[in-house]
């Protein structure tokens, strides 16, 4: 089987910038339901966004226990069919412990949310080397059990 690198250019992902709050090296603003969240796209051959917590941002806690209680359900289905994306995207919370522990919640696009997401365990951890969060070996705990 060929290993294929994942697409970190947000122009190759299909994400249109006109319908973005702003965009960075590594990180694109997407304004829904009333957040902007920052935002790591990342393709493994399909699209996918992570969020990662920020502690310096006051205003929002995505701690491990907060993103057990994140209400994914409303915010989920939002960001996958926000206008920025041309073929809707997979969503991913994640928190980190350490540089090698993190945890992770999908709402998968077209699914809505799921216990395990291989290419979005994948696309988390790639989010998190790229953004200096995790390192290249790390273990993703999702709700349907632990991914390394």
């Amino acid at each position: 089987m060929r290993q294929r690198e994942p697409i970190l250019h947000a122009n190759r992902i299909g994400v249109r910038r006109r319908h973005l709050a702003w965009q960075d090296d590594h990180y694109i603003g997407i304004e829904a339901a009333g957040t902007c969240f920052a935002a790591t796209p990342v393709s493994m051959g399909n699209p996918h966004v992570v969020i990662f917590q920020d502690p310096m941002d006051a205003q929002v806690d995505y701690s491990p226990k907060a993103i057990q209680a994140l209400d994914l359900a409303r915010v989920g289905p939002v960001i996958e069919r926000h206008p920025a994306f041309k073929d809707r995207t997979n969503v991913h919370f994640a928190a980190t412990h350490s540089r090698r522990e993190a945890t992770m919640r999908t709402w998968e696009r077209g699914s809505g949310i799921t216990r395990a997401c291989g290419t979005g365990a994948c696309a988390v951890l790639v989010a998190g080397v790229l953004t200096q969060r995790l390192a290249r070996r790390a273990t993703l705990h999702l709700p349907g059990g632990d991914l390394r």
